[in-house]
């Protein structure tokens, strides 16, 4: 698994923005600052599982329960955001399967991005 550094993954994140934008509208704090923490906190990791001496496979297992669990996390407080603003939960999980691309998590296919890796 090739390192990158934290600058290089904040611009892959920036990038991955412009397909799908993070409202920060009542963030207290610059997303800049918010961004650079986040990067410096993942390659911190990163290099923690190299340190370790991780395989290259199970680095990427657990970027992926990660990624994975992050991603649960953030769907669950969209859903209980939706909620709170009055709209049937059911109707709130629906329009989030329809941004997710489908309707059947079961048939779910790859997100598109305008990423390219290095």
């Amino acid at each position: 698994m090739i390192p990158i550094d934290a600058d290089e993954l904040i611009k892959l994140m920036k990038k991955m923005d412009e397909d799908d934008p993070i409202d920060f509208t009542n963030v207290p704090a610059d997303s800049d600052e918010l961004e650079r923490l986040v990067a410096k906190n993942v390659t911190m990791q990163i290099a923690g599982l190299q340190e370790a001496q991780f395989s290259p496979d199970h680095q990427l297992i657990l970027m992926q329960v990660i990624a994975s669990r992050l991603l649960l996390e953030n769907l669950v407080l969209k859903l209980n955001i939706e909620v709170a603003q009055g709209r049937n939960p059911r109707e709130a999980l629906r329009l989030l399967r329809a941004k997710l691309g489908t309707a059947d998590p079961t048939t779910a296919s790859p997100p598109k991005s305008s990423i390219i890796l290095p």
